[in-house]
C-alpha cells in the first residue's frame, strides 16, 4: 500500500510540473507578444521624433514625459531595446542623435531602476552599456546615478555597473567605484577585476597612477588585482613594485603579484632579491623560491645560473622546473648541466632530462 501511495505521489508531482511548464510557456509566448505590439508602437512614435530631429528641431517635453512613463515598466524597455535596435541597423548616426536628445529620459530612468529588483536594474544598465549612452550625457551626470548601482546587493549588478565605468574613460571614475566596492566590503575574483581594468577606454598610465595613489586603502585581494594589471600593462613602475616586493607588512599574494612583476620586466636591482629568494631554504618561503626560478630567466650571469643549478636539487617540484626552464630560456645547454646530468642527485638529473626532452618535442611538433 505504502508504495503505490509513492507512486501516485510521484504521478501527481510530474502531472504538476508539466501544468507548470505548460503555464510558462504560455506565459512567455503572451509576454513575447505583448513586446513585439509594443516594439511596433514605440517604432512608429520613435521615427516620428527622429523625422523632427531631422528638421534640426528637438523633441518636447510631452516626449520626455511619455517615453519617462512607457519605459519605467521593465516590458517596455525591452521592446524599446528592440526598437533602438532596428533604428541603429537602418541608420546609427540617427539611432545616436536619438539617443542623445533623450539623455534627460535616461537619467530619470536611472533614478527610476535603482529602486527595482536585481534582475531590472541589471537590464537597465546592459541597456546604458550596450549602446554606450555616457557617450551621450555628460560624464557626471550619469556616473553618479550608476555608483549607486554598485551599492546593490547583486554581483551581476555591481560587474555591469563597473563594466560601464570601465566605458567611461575617466580612471577617477573607475577608481572611485572601487573605493566604493571596498566600502561595502565587496570583493571581485581577481581575475574578474583585472580583466575590468584592462577593458578601461581611456589613458592606462593615468588609471595605474590612480590605483597607486589609492593602493594601501585597498583590501589585499584587490591590491593583488591591480599589480596584476599594471604587470600587464605597463613597465614603467619597477620602483613602486621594488618596493611592495621588499616590504613585509604586504600580503604574500601581493608579493607573489611584485615577484612575477619582474619576470616580465628587467630591473636590475630586483635581481638580488631574486637570488635570495631562491637560495631560501625556509618551506613556507618555497612559493618565494618557485615565482623566482621562474623570472631569473631574463637576468643572465653565472651567478644567476650557478643558483638556477643548485634551484635544480630543490625538495620543491615547482621551484625543480622553474630553474630548468629558466636554465633552458637563458641558453645553457645540456652539456653545461653535465653535472646535475651525471651526478648524484636523480630528481635533478630527470627534471633536466624532462626539460630537455619536452623542448625537442615542442620543436619537432613545429
Amino acid at each position: 500500500m505504502g508504495v503505490e501511495v509513492l507512486i501516485y505521489c510521484y504521478g501527481i508531482i510530474c502531472l504538476c510540473m508539466i501544468a507548470f511548464n505548460c503555464v510558462c510557456i504560455f506565459s512567455f509566448r503572451n509576454r513575447d507578444r505583448r513586446i513585439k505590439r509594443c516594439s511596433r508602437s514605440l517604432d512608429y512614435h520613435i521615427q516620428r521624433q527622429t523625422d523632427i530631429l531631422s528638421k534640426g528641431e528637438e523633441p518636447d517635453d510631452k516626449e520626455y514625459r511619455y517615453l519617462n512613463r512607457k519605459l519605467s515598466k521593465i516590458g517596455n524597455l525591452m521592446a524599446f531595446n528592440m526598437s533602438v535596435d532596428k533604428l541603429m541597423s537602418r541608420d546609427s548616426k540617427l539611432a545616436e542623435r536619438y539617443l542623445e536628445a533623450i539623455r534627460p529620459v535616461i537619467l530619470y530612468l536611472a533614478t527610476v531602476y535603482i529602486n527595482k529588483e536585481s534582475i531590472q536594474s541589471v537590464y537597465f544598465l546592459h541597456i546604458l552599456e550596450k549602446y554606450k549612452i555616457n557617450n551621450h550625457l555628460t560624464v557626471d551626470s550619469i556616473t553618479e546615478l550608476v555608483m549607486q548601482y554598485l551599492k546593490k546587493p547583486n554581483l551581476y549588478c555591481r560587474v555591469k555597473a563597473m563594466k560601464f565605468l570601465y566605458k567611461s574613460k575617466s580612471e577617477n571614475d573607475v577608481v572611485k567605484g572601487v573605493l566604493i566596492l571596498e566600502d561595502e566590503k565587496v570583493y571581485f575574483n581577481q581575475k574578474l577585476l583585472t580583466n575590468g581594468f584592462m577593458s578601461f577606454e581611456g589613458d592606462h598610465s593615468r588609471l595605474i597612477a590612480a590605483l597607486l595613489s589609492e593602493f594601501d586603502c585597498l583590501h589585499s585581494e584587490t591590491q593583488t588585482a591591480v599589480l596584476e594589471y599594471i604587470r600587464l600593462k605597463s613597465g614603467c613602475c619597477c620602483q613602486q613594485m621594488f618596493n611592495f616586493l621588499c616590504n613585509e607588512e604586504y600580503d604574500d599574494e601581493v608579493r607573489y603579484s611584485a615577484l612575477r612583476y619582474f619576470g616580465r620586466y628587467y630591473y636590475e636591482p630586483a635581481k638580488n632579491v631574486l637570488l635570495a629568494f631562491l637560495s631560501d631554504a625556509d618551506d613556507e618561503k618555497q612559493i618565494y623560491a618557485s615565482i623566482s626560478a621562474q623570472a631569473l630567466a631574463i637576468y643572465p650571469g653565472k651567478d644567476t645560473i650557478q643558483a638556477l643549478k643548485d634551484a635544480v636539487s630543490s625538495s620543491d617540484w615547482y621551484v625543480r622546473y622553474n630553474a630548468a626552464q629558466s636554465l633552458e630560456a637563458l641558453g645553457v645547454t645540456y652539456n653545461d648541466l653535465a653535472d646535475i646530468v651525471y651526478g648524484s642527485d636523480r630528481y635533478a638529473r630527470e627534471m633536466i632530462t624532462y626539460c630537455s626532452e619536452h623542448k625537442n618535442l615542442t620543436l619537432e611538433a613545429i
